[in-house]
């Protein structure tokens, strides 16, 4: 167990510095380019960013968690998958390239055909890049993953910029979709020591399929639950107030990837792992869910306390639409941080077909609800998505309780000192705040959330001391150059 601690926790470390390396820089290049490009553009680009996402899903097959899950992993299963992979994601982006005409005139947005044939060209480059991340994750190797993550998001970042501000429009975002998977594919082999083969073999693609054909239902189930909302509106209300639903969505998509996505990418290779020690697996779920919660419950918060003032400051006040979407999101990040979780264990565990069910519900439950709540606007949409979210909840935590046996009341008990020291962090953030009206935003922001992480951690030490020192344990395990206590 020790090891396995060990190799997770610099899991954790490399997995943050990829995760929230790549998430600063794409909200960085993100804050600048929307002062530079107008909503429509953004929205334009979203609305095909989606369609694409679905295809993508057939690139991969769900022949990566394959990959990472098999207890025997041979020669012909990893070149089967990069071949299939490959193969796939050719034949795709050539049949978008020729149909991108139609689709835009599916959806109403003609000037949508260049967009959709140009970034059709990233499942290529998903084909390249699936096994060899897939193979990399199942090591633990996030050193690597994190360096070529980092490179490419700077590099297209780059590219992105410089067109913006030399008039490309709408191409800008464009040459940054395409820009970040070819860099990243580059970086990716360049980082890896496996190179495929040509040990194709039907066998090897049977044992893939069968695991991967229900997780491959359930990224399609799931996309269907997590990106409806982006569908409709972009369909329904145009490509600006996809832009403006958008903007919000980025920060909070942002925002998760930065806290929870870090440790839940760690989180299916261990859960691997300990599938066949249902005790150790239990901890390990206790555990990553409450550590998940002391940063995300005040992160989420403290953003829906402060959105007035963020949005506005970072990407202009042509962006204040997109406030009370991200205020009403900031609750469904909350509930996404720990509902992640649950679907890494059931992958984990090896029933991809429990998944693939409660994937099934969600993304029914989610269509009617983002249905019923876009003809109330975007906001209509946000409050809709959360909803549905709250309501769906106990279908994944039963199905954990059922494969660990969790009690639900010490469940429950993991997140009351976080949300009460998060209740103390809002309310001082929100008094600064209005304390401080006259003040610059920049200003006023930091002051806020400056004062309400003081709050926050003098809250969480009173009230849950232990906790607080697993913490900084926790911390203290990560930071590189930082001492170690020795337990004898």
């Amino acid at each position: 167990m020790a090891g396995l601690r060990k190799e997770a926790t610099r899991g954790v470390a490399w997995s943050a510095l990829e995760r929230w390396g790549s998430a600063l820089l794409g909200l960085g290049v993100f804050t600048v380019l929307a002062r530079q490009l107008e909503p429509a553009a953004f929205g334009l680009v979203a609305l095909t960013a989606v369609l694409l996402e679905y295809l993508r899903v057939f690139v991969d097959q769900g022949f990566s968690e394959a990959v990472i899950q098999r207890a025997q992993l041979d020669k012909e299963h990893l070149d089967t998958a990069f071949w299939t992979g490959l193969m796939t994601g050719a034949l795709l982006a050539a049949a978008v390239w020729l149909g991108a005409g139609p689709i835009a005139a599916a959806t109403a947005q003609p000037e949508l055909a260049p967009i959709v044939r140009w970034l059709s060209l990233g499942m290529l480059v998903s084909g390249l890049a699936s096994t060899q991340q897939a193979l990399l994750q199942r090591r633990l190797a996030f050193r690597q993953l994190a360096a070529r993550s980092f490179v490419a998001q700077l590099l297209s970042g780059a590219l992105a910029i410089y067109l913006a501000f030399t008039g490309w429009g709408v191409w800008a975002l464009v040459g940054h979709g395409l820009g970040e998977a070819v860099f990243g594919v580059i970086m990716l082999w360049s980082v890896s020591g496996w190179r495929p083969g040509f040990s194709v073999r039907w066998k090897a693609f049977r044992e893939l399929f069968a695991f991967g054909v229900s997780i491959m239902g359930f990224k399609l189930l799931n996309l269907t639950s997590q990106r409806i909302d982006h569908l409709l509106v972009g369909s329904l209300l145009g490509p600006a107030a996809l832009g403006f639903y958008g903007a919000a969505w980025r920060i909070f998509h942002a925002l998760g990837k930065l806290l929870t996505s870090v440790m839940n990418r760690v989180a299916f290779p261990v859960f691997s792992r300990l599938q066949e020690d249902p005790e150790r697996l239990r901890r390990a779920f206790y555990e990553a869910t409450q550590l998940t919660s002391l940063v995300t419950f005040p992160a989420f918060f403290g953003l829906a306390a402060l959105a007035p003032d963020v949005l506005p400051f970072a990407f202009g006040a042509k962006w204040a639409a997109s406030v009370p979407v991200m205020q009403i999101l900031a609750f469904v990040g909350i509930l996404q941080s720990l509902t992640h979780f649950n679907g890494s264990l059931i992958k984990g565990a090896g029933k991809p077909a429990w998944r693939l069910g409660i994937a099934s519900v969600q993304a029914t439950v989610n269509v009617a609800a983002v249905w019923l709540g876009v003809r109330y606007g975007i906001t209509g949409v946000a409050v809709a998505i959360t909803l549905a979210g709250f309501a769906l909840y106990p279908l994944g935590f039963f199905a954990v309780r059922r494969l660990t046996g969790i009690e639900p009341l010490r469940y429950a008990r993991q997140f009351v000192a976080p949300l009460l020291a998060s209740a103390l962090c809002v309310a001082v953030a929100l008094g600064v705040r209005l304390a401080a009206l006259e003040l610059s935003p920049p200003l006023r922001i930091g002051l806020a959330v400056g004062a309400g992480a003081l709050a926050y951690a003098l809250g969480l030490r009173l009230v849950a001391p232990d906790l607080w020192h697993r913490a900084q344990g926790l911390v203290r395990g990560i930071l590189p150059g930082t001492p170690r206590r020795t337990t004898r």
